[in-house]
């Protein structure tokens, strides 16, 4: 058995990238939660580790795809079942600008518009600015791989 590896983390300096991959991490929850049937203690709206960072999994809505927060390469990345791919930089923008972009990039692969996300969710996530490090978020996406793992 081998050891998992944990980033060493400072509690002060993780504080604004934790707030900015937070805000990321409602955008995708949003459009599974907007795509995915209501299930006990909200699970719809959760998001899995992947080996890069985080990912909603496979969603149906009338089109199948998949988005991934990728900390290794500090992208969003979106895929449609048929060839559509989101490719976009994470670092230095609000989650607000994130929604916009997945939005724009779900409809103009056939996403039904029943599925958008309503606005008055985004509302506590759609300001965020906070700082954000790449190297941080690659650090937590890290030990996250990593409590996964054991």
């Amino acid at each position: 058995m081998t050891a998992q590896l944990f980033p060493k983390l400072d509690a002060n300096q993780i504080i604004d990238t934790r707030d900015a991959v937070h805000a990321y991490a409602q955008v995708l929850g949003d459009w599974r939660a907007s795509c995915l049937p209501h299930r006990k203690h909200w699970w719809e709206i959760t998001v899995s580790p992947s080996i890069r960072g985080l990912t909603t999994g496979l969603i149906n809505a009338g089109i199948d795809f998949e988005l991934e927060l990728d900390f290794s390469a500090d992208r969003l990345r979106g895929q449609v079942a048929g060839g559509g791919e989101l490719n976009e930089a994470l670092a230095g923008r609000p989650a607000g600008e994130l929604t916009e972009i997945v939005e724009s990039f779900l409809i103009d692969n056939g996403i039904d518009r029943k599925f958008i996300p309503e606005d008055k969710k985004r509302e506590s996530y759609a300001r965020s600015t906070a700082s954000y490090s790449t190297d941080i978020a690659q650090d937590l996406a890290g030990a996250l791989r990593s409590v996964v793992l054991l």
